[in-house]
């Protein structure tokens, strides 16, 4: 498991600590969070597949658009065997577990075009994508791309896509997890109780667990505590719980972000440790945090935590302007501006980047977490210890994190009403 972590971290040559791959994760997922949500206020995203379509397409990328891609996405110098050892990492199912995580990359080719051959054979060797060629004026176009989406997300989701002819190329990367937990939670255990959500109470089945040599973080400084749920393949659900009120400063704050989720239990410092911080002095060390997040510590334990965790479905879809506007404010203009874009190492003549998409669902029952999200781009002409025992009862707004067993955040989602 290090090791894989190590290909992620070292992609753009920095360590776990300062990785720009995993900085564009926290930076994207954080700008989502804050834009999109559903009815309820919740939301879902996977930064994960995000960064992968963009990736696959920063390979057809050349001058300016390939260097503000690389900019934003982390991945300056990133070689193809790289992407693909992230690719298998994530695909590898662990021996003797029933959880299953998949990433599937396609690119779709308008039978107008005649792409380079270096650019189809370093997508299938870097990122094990599927090529096609597709008559993109065909009414049954949207319907084959569709098909291919729900074939890799097991029927989680179906979108209905339409195309109008004018596509010359897509790019679609699909992520789905059937994560199941290491101790499922009792059917016969699951009760109502009330969730106190931003909108007001709501009463939802809270599933009921006693979850033994789990990790609780607690931070002081930005306002949080932390269960890692495990499944049976070495990955985790991670649930975030704010103090009240606090879940808006922190999905507005990247940085806060990253350290809520990624956070390992080797970089904290021992509850027995801790000191409690008020007034000015939390202030102070927030600050201190921002600057310097390794000066203001994180205190944890191995606990066997009593969780309450509520029930929830979340579908989420975000559109072509949010996604662009966030890209934009990380650099990446080019790739959208016809008269700039470069993607000359796909094929002769102008292409640029004319929509992205992203739509995910996810469910956490007693049996696990089941997920599912697909990235659409399309470009147009132009060793734990037995320790104390704690109650974690998520009955307020929380964020959560679908982790790998590599540690790299899957899908990111903030539960603000039930």
């Amino acid at each position: 498991m290090e090791e894989d972590m190590r290909i992620f971290n070292t992609m753009s040559g920095l360590n776990g600590e300062t990785s720009e791959c995993t900085g564009f994760i926290y930076r994207s997922a954080s700008d989502m969070l804050v834009t999109v949500a559903d009815g309820k206020g919740n939301v879902n995203v996977s930064p994960i597949s995000l960064w992968l379509a963009l990736a696959l397409a920063a390979q057809g990328a050349h001058g300016h658009t390939l260097e503000q891609l690389e900019e934003a996405l982390g991945t300056n110098g990133l070689c193809a065997d790289q992407y693909r050892a992230l690719v298998d990492s994530i695909n590898q199912q662990q021996p003797g577990a029933a959880s299953v995580m998949t990433v599937r990359n396609s690119v779709w080719i308008s039978d107008t075009l005649t792409p380079h051959t270096s650019f189809i054979d370093d997508v299938r060797h870097a990122f094990a994508a599927e090529v096609n060629s597709i008559d993109f004026s065909d009414p049954n176009a949207g319907k084959s791309i569709s098909s291919w989406i729900g074939k890799h997300t097991e029927g989680l989701l179906q979108p209905t896509i339409e195309c109008d002819g004018t596509e010359l190329l897509s790019i679609i990367s699909t992520v789905f997890a059937d994560s199941r937990w290491k101790t499922p939670f009792e059917l016969n255990d699951t009760e109502p109780a009330v969730f106190h959500g931003d909108h007001g109470d709501a009463t939802v089945p809270f599933m009921h667990q006693w979850c033994e040599d789990v990790s609780y973080l607690c931070d002081e400084t930005f306002g949080w505590e932390r269960v890692d749920i495990p499944f049976d393949d070495g990955s985790e659900l991670r649930i975030v719980l704010p103090d009240p009120g606090n879940l808006e400063t922190l999905v507005k704050d990247p940085a806060a972000l990253r350290r809520a989720f990624s956070t390992e239990l080797a970089e904290t410092v021992p509850q027995e440790d801790k000191q409690e911080l008020t007034g000015m002095d939390r202030l102070k060390a927030k600050l201190a945090a921002h600057k310097n997040p390794a000066s203001m510590p994180i205190y944890a334990n191995t606990v066997t935590a009593k969780v309450a965790l509520p029930r929830f479905e979340i579908d989420s879809a975000i559109d072509g302007r949010t996604i662009i506007t966030i890209l934009q404010s990380l650099g990446v203009t080019d790739a959208f501006d016809p008269t700039h874009a470069d993607f000359s190492s796909i094929c002769e003549g102008a292409l640029a980047i004319s929509d992205i998409v992203q739509n995910t669902h996810i469910e956490v029952n007693e049996h696990g977490v089941r997920a599912a999200a697909y990235t659409g781009i399309a470009v147009a002409g132009a060793a734990p210890q037995w320790g104390r025992e704690i109650t974690f009862t998520v009955d307020r707004p929380f964020m959560y994190a679908l982790m790998t067993h590599d540690r790299l955040p899957l899908f990111v989602g903030a539960v603000r009403n039930l």
